[in-house]
């Protein structure tokens, strides 16, 4: 049974509260496909990540989209409303990761929203593919950590 969720997706640019997270991290097989159906397992899910990672403040919603990217298998995305403390994760119905690796990767997103929006638009047009390139292996760095982490416990 697929998802129910919204038709969705970010373009390439960036701008208001939106932005697109490139899932390329972890393992790369596919077998994580239609893993999680369930919307309250992954408010579940969500919710205890929220916690670890000290955003309590905030209002975390998750949907289950299809993006529509040609150039990317694109696995999550987040929309941030900053100033009301909201965030909506999205999540493809054709996921190529876990569910949680695609929350706590988006999550670390979230966590540097502030710096990358501040530290985006210092960089000249003809660099931004460098820098997103270089956030996302961070926030897979990040990502990956934080799961290691959390299996120890």
């Amino acid at each position: 049974m697929p998802r129910s969720g919204v038709e969705g997706g970010n373009t390439p640019g960036r701008s208001g509260t939106s932005r697109s997270a490139h899932i390329k991290f972890l393992n790369q097989s596919n077998k994580y496909k239609n893993t999680m159906n369930n919307k309250k397992e992954m408010q579940k899910l969500i919710k205890k990540w929220q916690l670890m990672l000290g955003l309590e403040d905030w209002i975390l919603n998750v949907k289950f989209v299809d993006f529509n990217r040609k150039d990317y298998e694109q696995s999550g995305d987040i929309k941030v409303d900053q100033k009301n403390k909201k965030a909506t994760i999205l999540i493809s119905n054709n996921p190529k990761y876990s569910d949680e690796q695609i929350i706590v990767h988006e999550l670390v997103h979230l966590l540097l929203w502030e710096y990358d929006h501040h530290r985006e638009n210092l960089i000249p047009k003809n660099k931004k593919g460098r820098y997103f390139n270089l956030l996302e292996k961070t926030a897979a760095k990040f990502t990956k950590i934080l799961l290691q982490n959390n299996k120890q416990f």
